[in-house]
């Protein structure tokens, strides 16, 4: 996948435990989905030294979209104080996506990854799942594949 170089030099130095960062991961999922998760964040952190993630239960979606919304709406200096209160990266309804970012309240992918690593995954995902995560061109979000 090609993605811009300092994302790249990130990823790299992520990888060699060479830079340390915490992301926080929100969820508000049921007890049957958790272990999953758990099993992914597990594999990532292997892979990944340089990246602690932190997990937030939430009782329910709606818990958690006030909790990243009354985050999300301060100004950005007095974000630092909920640091780990609220996601950095959440699972969500796909229908938050478009007010969520008309307020600022979610970055989009092209601005970490870049446009070439949307067109590289893109190829590999159905459009209408990618037309779920996109709004304004932009795109927001991964879709989460489940097995039911």
């Amino acid at each position: 996948m090609r993605v811009t170089p300092a994302f790249k030099d990130f990823v790299e130095k992520a990888k060699k435990g060479e830079v340390k960062v915490t992301i926080y991961f929100g969820y508000a999922l049921a007890p049957e989905e958790r272990p999953a998760f758990y099993t992914v964040i597990d594999m990532f952190k292997r892979e990944y030294p340089g990246v602690d993630v932190g997990v937030i239960e939430y009782a329910a979606m709606g818990v958690m979209q006030s909790a990243v919304s009354a985050t999300a709406a301060l100004p950005k200096e007095q974000r630092a104080a909920f640091i780990g209160q609220a996601p950095d990266v959440f699972t969500w309804a796909h229908d938050w996506i478009g007010w969520m970012a008309d307020l600022g309240y979610l970055i989009a992918l092209e601005d970490y990854i870049g446009e070439d690593a949307i067109d590289d995954i893109s190829k590999h995902i159905l459009p209408v799942a990618m037309s779920a995560v996109t709004y304004k061109l932009k795109t927001y979000g991964h879709h989460m594949l489940e097995k039911h």
